[in-house]
């Protein structure tokens, strides 16, 4: 019986040890895009928990190897610090890392274009408690119009959980009211199987505003996703943010949930 017991408490404590929890890399891509753009990603990772976070697909280089250019490994072992190497995914990732330590695993995310952002622009990071049912994710002030050449705005959205079918609702409202000038209901696709307990790449689903609401004339909106009950009656975890890039020069701002 003591025995028994000895071994419950122990299987409790490993799973405890265990538990992880996601954070999402919104993007990760390097290569060309619209109007003659090249983009960059850059994720740096400093490993300070006392557990080895798997990459699940990911490839990272780890520079406290002895080898100068680092050494290419597909997880992050414990003090180990780098960069993530791929592969490219335009709906970003995840990573999983230890749940009760997650204030010891720091990153660092940039992205831009190449000719305008040399050092990159902040790429917001969502962990966890980011992740929200109701009432949703509102992005205060979006910027859709305003200059000669036309912007592209890009909303992305992510639910950390690898559930089929979750749909959300987009709103997009006058900047500083809580009118509703349009909205759509769009639905995140899965790259991971549906149930995969710690999927590599999120639900995901990615809107061109100015093509889903060529009516919204406004230099700038409120944006409100809206996560959608399914049959069974759950609500998804989301999380978004939007981009805006000019197209006469691809300089790009970012637009994240406050």
């Amino acid at each position: 019986m003591t025995r028994c017991l000895f071994l419950l408490v122990l299987s409790v404590a490993f799973a405890s040890f265990a538990q992880t929890t996601p954070v999402l890399i919104p993007v990760f891509y390097n290569g060309p895009g619209q109007f003659g753009s090249e983009w960059f990603t850059a994720v740096n990772i400093s490993n300070f928990t006392t557990q080895t976070v798997q990459g699940h697909g990911l490839r990272f280089i780890d520079r406290a190897c002895p080898i100068p250019e680092g050494c290419e490994t597909g997880d992050i072992a414990p003090n180990a610090f780098g960069s993530v190497a791929g592969p490219a995914t335009v709906s970003g990732f995840l990573l999983h890392i230890p749940a009760a330590q997650a204030s010891r695993f720091e990153l660092d995310a940039r992205f831009g274009e190449r000719t305008r952002n040399r050092y990159g622009v902040e790429l917001p990071i969502a962990r966890e408690n980011d992740f929200r049912q109701a009432p949703g994710v509102v992005l205060p002030f979006v910027a859709l119009r305003g200059f000669a050449d036309g912007l592209r705005t890009t909303l992305r959205i992510y639910s950390p959980d690898a559930i089929a079918g979750q749909r959300v609702t987009v709103e997009i409202g006058t900047w500083g009211t809580r009118n509703t000038l349009a909205s759509s209901v769009v639905t995140l696709a899965l790259s991971d199987p549906p149930g995969t307990a710690a999927p590599l790449r999120p639900a995901y689903a990615q809107l061109d505003l100015q093509q889903a609401f060529p009516a919204i004339f406004a230099g700038s909106v409120t944006v409100r996703v809206i996560p959608l009950p399914s049959q069974d009656g759950a609500t998804p975890r989301i999380w978004a943010f939007a981009t805006a890039v000019r197209n006469d020069n691809n300089e790009v701002a970012v637009f994240s949930p406050r």
